[in-house]
């Protein structure tokens, strides 16, 4: 299924209910109701208000039938006055007509409203709807910024599908991001599929990076938060702010350009199933054992928070990058990320991989290069010719209803000609919906069951 209009950097996300899906990315959003075959499109810059600017994401939370939508505003953009916000929308699954919006600002975090907040998440609890985001200062006069905090929000399910007034429990930390020298690194992520606890887990730390994972636990019955550090397996820490630290997703010859030189270890992805919490994130290159940035998972069990079993997906040919994890209604893994690379006179641009962490493969998985690239990241005003911009984020969600499959975005230029972040770029911008072949006909009961 194809979506989106066309641009440089896309960052999609996604989520379904049998036929009816919601898509987004940085400058578009887009509904069906018969299972991708006609898209209809909505106008994030207009409708809930001006200086919309990117970082949307979207979750469905089933058991309300409400579908959720974050969208980032941030005037300093437009050379307009004032700090940004969020809108965290909610319309009923089905609908995506009627959007029930409520707005927070770096003031419902205890910070003050000329900051602004970007790089978000959402995730959905038992009780409890989950946002990650941080809080940024842009540097006066352009469009460089600091990272202040990360911040974790929760706000009631019900509430939020009732459309009544929200309180939020919100906190902000400042030892999860990265410190001087990692202004752009800071991430907390939430595990999908959490019931009654949420672990808010990140890497970039002031200290002990690419040694340690720092845990943040909420009990969802607690307003108290607990701090769990736990030491890893050691990886290179990757960040292009620090010489020395970058990611080079090149190939040999420079003909397919560093696409990963913006990605960093602090983006941790997660996810929840059968009693062990999963984290992964990018990993720099080294030697000739991984020649490519790579994905390292981590996982931690639940009981006592001990940490398990750590696996690195990469391979001596290609880098992999932008990771995300989700765990379907049996506790399997679904696996999609970025590749590209090359050796000799062999060039992959960036595309999307899938792979499935299962009672067939735990691990290693295979991996599956689905959708190749036929071109290269955008060049930013800040990168040399042979660095490019990628974005920051792919999208998953476990398959509703169902055990065995995956909903995941994915996206791939459709050639190469030179073309800026800021243009309107041929894009292939897809939901792919992927699984064991044993889960075929869950797909197919749950599109036959949806038609109206």
């Amino acid at each position: 299924m194809t979506t989106g209009v066309e641009y440089s950097k896309p960052e999609p996300s996604t989520d379904q209910s049998r036929r009816d899906i919601f898509a987004t990315a940085n400058m578009h959003a887009e509904f069906s109701r018969d299972n991708g075959r006609i898209w209809h499109g909505l106008d994030p810059f207009t409708i809930f208000g001006p200086h919309f600017c990117c970082d949307q994401v979207t979750k469905a939370d089933h058991r309300y039938h409400r579908q959720h939508w974050v969208l980032q505003y941030m005037p300093a953009l437009d050379n307009a006055p004032g700090g940004g916000h969020l809108v965290l929308a909610n319309s009923a699954i089905g609908d995506f007509v009627n959007w029930r919006p409520y707005t927070i600002t770096p003031a419902t975090f205890g910070w003050s409203d000329d900051l602004n907040l970007d790089y978000n998440d959402i995730v959905i609890g038992r009780r409890y709807l989950y946002l990650t985001t941080r809080v940024i200062r842009f540097h006066d006069g352009t469009k460089d910024y600091d990272v202040l905090a990360a911040a974790l929000l929760r706000v009631s399910r019900a509430d939020l599908a009732a459309g009544r007034p929200a309180h939020y429990d919100a906190i902000t930390r400042t030892d999860t991001i990265g410190g001087p020298g990692y202004q752009e690194d800071g991430e907390l992520r939430v595990p999908q599929g959490i019931t009654d606890i949420a672990y808010a887990a990140a890497t970039a730390l002031p200290e002990g990076k690419g040694r340690r994972l720092r845990l943040l636990v909420w009990p969802e019955k607690s307003r108290w938060v607990t701090t769990v550090d736990r030491a890893v397996p050691p990886f290179r820490y990757m960040t292009w702010q620090v010489p020395g630290m970058g990611g080079d997703c090149s190939s040999q010859d420079r003909v397919v350009t560093n696409w990963c030189v913006e990605t960093t270890s602090g983006g941790v992805f997660a996810a929840r199933a059968r009693g062990y919490l999963w984290f992964a994130w990018v990993a720099q290159q080294y030697g000739t054992r991984r020649p490519f940035p790579y994905v390292r998972i981590t996982t931690v069990r639940e009981s006592g928070l001990r940490v398990g079993p750590s696996h690195d997906v990469y391979s001596r040919g290609i880098g992999h990058a932008y990771p995300a994890i989700a765990p379907d209604e049996r506790g399997n893994i679904g696996y999609i990320d970025t590749f590209g690379g090359g050796t000799g006179n062999r060039h992959y641009f960036p595309g999307a991989a899938i792979a499935v962490f299962d009672d067939i493969t735990p691990f290693p998985p295979a991996v599956d290069y689905f959708l190749p690239g036929k071109g290269n990241a955008c060049p930013s005003e800040s990168q040399t010719p042979q660095e490019g911009d990628w974005g920051d984020y792919l999208t998953i969600r476990g398959w509703h209803r169902g055990g065995g499959l995956w909903i995941a975005t994915a996206m791939a230029r459709k050639d190469n000609n030179p073309a800026d972040c800021a243009t309107a770029t041929p894009m292939t911008i897809k939901n792919i919906v992927f699984g064991r072949e044993r889960a075929r006909h869950v797909y197919e009961r749950g599109v036959r069951e949806g038609r109206r």
